[in-house]
């Protein structure tokens, strides 16, 4: 069995790093499929339920992701990505308005699937929040470096860490209790903690 894994593992490691098109084009079917289960409400994803739905064998399951919890950490960094490549576009022209409308996409993308995420996200102290951290936490480290107005004082990468910190656990505390506050709402109040100098808030 160890050595099953062992070469499951080997497997997933030349898929990632593989440019092949067939497997990146079983990988996203397998994202899609789990994007469509948790929306639809699903609270106990099994390998089954996602390879029934992207029509895929389970050899081909494994071949890419551990577990359906690395499956949706792979789904929310990826939702990461495409947040990212959007805000880098939109936030020189309206750093402030780009800051809310980011922040509300990653609130929604979470609230829309909370069935899966708020267990995947209810403790702190669990490896899937401590991933799902630190992804964010990139993302914002290329955020801050792409900014003119960064002051010399901000280091990035503690600054990256807290609002990563910051953010990821307010959402998980408004999903565990039982999301009161709109998405809108919860995204307002977050832009208005964030630094100024990430957010591109008015001078009072």
């Amino acid at each position: 069995m160890p050595h099953e894994k062992e070469q499951q593992a080997d497997l997933r490691e030349r898929m990632i790093t593989s440019g092949d098109a067939r497997a990146q084009r079983t990988r996203e079917r397998l994202v899609t499929a789990f994007l469509e289960l948790a929306a639809e409400g699903a609270t106990d994803l099994k390998v089954k339920d996602v390879v029934g739905r992207a029509g895929v064998n389970r050899t081909s399951f494994y071949a890419h992701f551990s577990g359906v919890d690395a499956l949706a950490m792979a789904a929310m960094t990826d939702y990461f990505e495409e947040v990212g490549l959007t805000d880098a576009e939109s936030r020189p022209g309206d750093p402030y308005g780009t800051s809310l409308e980011s922040l509300r996409e990653v609130i929604e993308f979470i609230a829309v699937r909370a069935t899966v995420y708020e267990r995947l996200l209810s403790s702190e102290s669990t490896p899937f929040f401590s991933a799902v951290e630190d992804a964010f936490t990139q993302r914002n480290r290329e955020t801050l470096r792409s900014l003119r107005n960064l002051p010399k004082h901000v280091d990035v990468d503690t600054a990256a860490r807290y609002v990563a910190a910051g953010v990821m656990g307010v959402i998980a505390q408004w999903l565990r209790g039982g999301r009161e506050e709109s998405v809108d709402l919860l995204a307002n109040r977050l832009r208005d903690l964030l630094p100024p100098y990430l957010t591109g808030a008015p001078k009072k």
